[in-house]
């Protein structure tokens, strides 16, 4: 395991531009926050015709601990002692953040060593995180996951994205928990983590931490995993994915480069410019109040959603204008410096193992990213796709009121005016 210690600017740069090895920890002293963040190597991509396998570990590894029975409690209850927890599954990693006030390292490294470094995972816990993944992805009971329409697109057009391993095939009720120890006990190991800590030094003792883990799991590699040639040429002005969302709802998707390339902080911080640009615009006539942006970013690939409530009617004769205000928003914001002295210590630890595309420092103590070596590889990160939902579902839904109406307004029986 490799272990790095850094302070003042000099540690701030290192973090949004050096790379970290797996299985490391990285400590910056800052003032501030105690933040930790464990980086897993192992996402949905991974896990082959069970997509939600790293999900349910992700829950699963929450759940019977000293801190509470299920995930929540276990956030609640940590959330109660002065340390906020978060647990996401993302594309290529899974990541679990802990932030809290000074002095609330060893309550950090304890809820760390009963999660991450336990032996095994609780069998009857299982189910119930299936059902608990089902309400979060609002499923249906006997659910298939369903991949993003960007995964497959990325993989097709441009190069060096993740190729998923394998196509779902069963429902994830399927997933027992055995199989789920078989794949905790393959990926879950200290060969696989990346530890970060920014805040006060002296909180979090590293080296002491990944021993300790390294005592209870076994030794694990990385997944195995393709990446894309990215060989199907993109036209300029081709929207080539396909994809059906909600009635009513407008969505422009921009395809960013992932965390490699593009810190997680600048890609939200452009995708906010980016809303804001597509909200004026909508807001000229006015046909829509507010525009709502999510940003789903991996290490390889990530894509920025822009939704709006619109008419399908009008959805078609805003696109074009709109989105290219959108895009060139998004594009003068990636290409600007940012302050790290505007980050929070959360922030920092969530890009320690990242390789920003560049970095520059100057008097001031900015650092610039830019994007040209993601472009170089075939990036387009300015590439926007609009989804138009099928008013299909919209008739759908209209019969069926109608039908209900009818059976209603039969059965209706009038209320006498004498009683």
């Amino acid at each position: 395991m490799n272990l790095f210690r850094r302070s003042a600017l000099a540690a701030a740069l290192a973090v949004l531009a050096g790379q970290a090895v797996a299985g490391s920890f990285i400590e910056v002293d800052r003032p501030g926050p105690i933040a930790v963040r464990v980086e897993v190597d192992y996402g949905l991509l991974d896990s082959c015709g069970s997509r939600e396998l790293p999900h349910l570990i992700e829950h699963v590894v929450l759940s019977e601990t000293k801190f509470g029975e299920t995930p929540a409690d276990f956030i609640a209850t940590l959330a109660a002692q002065g340390v906020r927890a978060t647990a996401i599954t993302r594309q290529d990693f899974t990541e679990f953040t802990f932030e809290g006030r000074p002095g609330t390292g060893d309550l950090i490294e304890e809820a760390i060593l009963e999660t991450l470094g336990r032996k095994t995972l609780p069998a009857a816990s299982a189910a119930r995180e299936v059902e608990a993944i089902r309400l979060e992805l609002g499923a249906a009971k006997g659910f298939t996951s369903i991949p993003h329409p960007f995964e497959s697109w990325s993989a097709d057009h441009i190069a060096g994205t993740q190729v998923a391993c394998g196509t779902e095939t069963r429902p994830v009720a399927d997933i027992g928990a055995t199989e789920i120890q078989a794949a905790f006990d393959s990926f879950y190991g200290v060969e696989n983590y990346t530890l970060s800590a920014i805040g006060p030094a002296g909180e979090i003792d590293g080296a002491a931490l990944l021993n300790r883990i390294s005592q209870s799991r076994p030794e694990v590699s990385p997944p195995e995993r393709k990446l894309s040639a990215g060989v199907v040429p993109l036209e300029p002005e081709e929207n080539g994915m396909q994809a059906s969302g909600e009635t009513g709802l407008f969505e422009v998707l921009i395809a960013i480069p992932g965390r490699m390339d593009l810190p997680a902080p600048k890609a939200r911080e452009a995708a906010e410019m980016a809303r804001l640009a597509l909200q004026a615009e909508l807001r000229k006539e006015p046909l829509a109040y507010s525009v709502k942006a999510v940003v789903h970013q991996s290490n390889r690939a990530g894509w920025v959603s822009l939704t709006s409530e619109l008419p399908v009617t009008i959805q078609a004769k805003v696109s074009k204008n709109a989105t290219s205000f959108a895009v060139q928003a998004f594009t003068d914001a990636v290409t600007k410096p940012i302050d790290t002295s505007f980050l929070s210590n959360r922030e920092m630890a969530e890009n320690a193992v990242h390789i920003a595309s560049s970095a520059e420092r100057n008097d001031s103590g900015m650092v610039g990213f830019q994007s040209r070596p993601a472009v170089s590889r075939g990036w387009s990160p300015y590439l926007v796709v609009v989804t138009y939902p099928k008013i299909v579902i919209t008739m759908f839904g209209m019969l069926i009121a109608l039908l209900a109406f009818g059976l209603l307004y039969r059965s209706h029986k009038p209320i006498r005016a004498d009683g």
